[in-house]
């Protein structure tokens, strides 16, 4: 899965990781490195 979200013009790739159970991400179009992860707890 891989998909791309825009917020306040800024735009970020997302890819789910099935191995590591997480969403991972990083923000495109800017001089510095960010990147995220969101982990799903679900019962």
């Amino acid at each position: 899965m891989n998909n791309s979200l825009s917020y306040q013009g800024y735009a970020a790739g997302i890819e789910f990781s099935a191995e590591d159970e997480c969403f991972i991400g990083y923000i495109a179009g800017i001089q510095d490195t960010v990147s995220f992860t969101v982990s799903l707890f679900l019962n």
